[in-house]
């Protein structure tokens, strides 16, 4: 009798922490699906920034250092950006799309400051004066940006510590749920900053 009442209440116990346990997993999940969120909206903001850019060289001034090449290479790039954001909304945890929306961030980041801001006479510092504006714009997107990917970061680092737990790992294995990858994009430094140091 007694180990039939101890049977039926470590089963139980097993049945109250697997929910548990799996509606703390879920929430994480869920938090780090919003976060992402937030961070598509930052990122979706800097794409409208590069076509309305884009969309006003045409009608700019003569003197705008902004050569065809140039424009091409960050077409290029803002187009990527936009694929990978596509791809990353529809899974936004997936080790694949992260990987390939950071690869666009950092491929946008390199077209911008090497062949835009540079593509005057060689010299970034040229390209400063009649493109300022856009700089200012485009530093405090930039800011934006990395508060949006540090907050998904640090929601991607409390899942996988959770997940990572003995014996939480063994029931996110059996959902197949893999860590979160956090993403590492870092805007690169101005060439004009760097060259002036």
């Amino acid at each position: 009798m007694w180990s039939l009442s101890l049977e039926w209440m470590l089963l139980a116990l097993a049945v109250f922490w697997v929910v548990g346990a799996y509606n703390r997993l879920a929430r994480l999940r869920s938090h780090c699906v919003q976060q992402f969120g937030a961070l598509d909206a930052c990122l979706d903001q800097w794409h409208a920034m590069l076509q309305e850019f884009e969309a006003q060289l045409p009608g700019a001034d003569a003197q705008q250092p902004v050569q065809a090449q140039a424009l091409a290479a960050l077409h290029q790039a803002v187009q990527a950006l936009h694929a990978a954001l596509a791809d990353a909304r529809s899974r936004p945890l997936r080790e694949a799309a992260l990987s390939a929306l950071e690869h666009a961030c950092s491929a946008l980041d390199a077209a911008w400051q090497e062949q835009v801001l540079g593509a005057g006479s060689g010299d970034p510092a040229d390209a400063a004066g009649p493109l300022q504006p856009w700089q200012q714009r485009w530093t405090e997107q930039q800011m934006r940006n990395r508060l949006g990917l540090q907050q998904f970061n640090a929601a991607a680092e409390r899942h996988n510590a959770a997940i990572g737990q003995y014996p939480a790992h063994l029931l996110s294995r059996l959902l197949g749920w893999q860590p979160v990858r956090s993403l590492q994009f870092e805007p690169a430094a101005p060439k004009a900053q760097e060259s002036g140091t």
